[in-house]
């Protein structure tokens, strides 16, 4: 059995009824969703990915608690919160994640990964790395697919962009959000995360 399509097929499809359930008068007024994915567990290598989007409406509310009007629209901060904390996709609950990962030879438990780090903290690492890639490309071709079978255009009536991100704008997030997305859709999104990076140097 192939348990990386088995993941990629449940995960897709989970999204897709997440987004067509949207109600229709929040859906008018959304603009942006984000894939933020962390740590789940200090050991264990793996990753969980919750879905987010925000509003028009909360935007303009956000703009005087924030530096501007660009990071209350962009700066994850400043969004909606709680909309979808049922909706998760990866992490030690994940039945298919559990499947794929340990069909390779990244996966440890919690357990085992604290004692791999105990005594070889490089290959911890490793192990760490080959399991983000793993689930890092699935969340942004999981992002494609979505705009590729018109799934945004149906509901909102246009594309919308998906903001891929780990805990907060980094290059790496730039990278990911710019493979995630039709050319386009996310420059507005990147210009300010491109900015934000520069005054972070300084």
């Amino acid at each position: 059995m192939d348990h990386q399509k088995e993941f990629f097929d449940a995960s897709y499809q989970k999204l897709v009824d997440a987004i067509q359930g949207i109600p229709d008068d929040i859906a008018v007024d959304i603009y942006a969703f984000t894939f933020i994915f962390y740590d789940d567990g200090t050991y264990s290598s793996q990753l969980v990915m919750r879905a987010y989007y925000t509003t028009e409406s909360h935007f303009k509310a956000s703009i005087d608690k924030a530096y501007d009007e660009m990071e209350a629209k962009w700066f994850f901060d400043f969004w909606l919160l709680g909309l979808w904390d049922w909706f998760s996709i990866g992490g030690l609950d994940d039945e298919l994640w559990q499947k794929w990962t340990k069909s390779t030879s990244f996966y440890h438990t919690e357990e085992e990964g604290k004692e791999l780090h105990s005594k070889d903290e490089r290959k911890f690492w490793e192990h760490c790395k080959g399991t983000h890639a793993m689930f890092e490309d699935t969340i942004i071709d999981l992002s494609q697919k979505l705009h590729t079978e018109g799934v945004f255009v149906k509901k909102f009536g246009k594309p919308i962009p998906v903001i891929v991100q780990f805990y907060e704008p980094g290059p790496e997030q730039i990278e990911w959000t710019l493979r995630a997305n039709p050319k386009g859709v996310a420059d507005e999104y990147v210009s300010w995360a491109n900015d934000y990076l520069g005054c972070k140097k300084t």
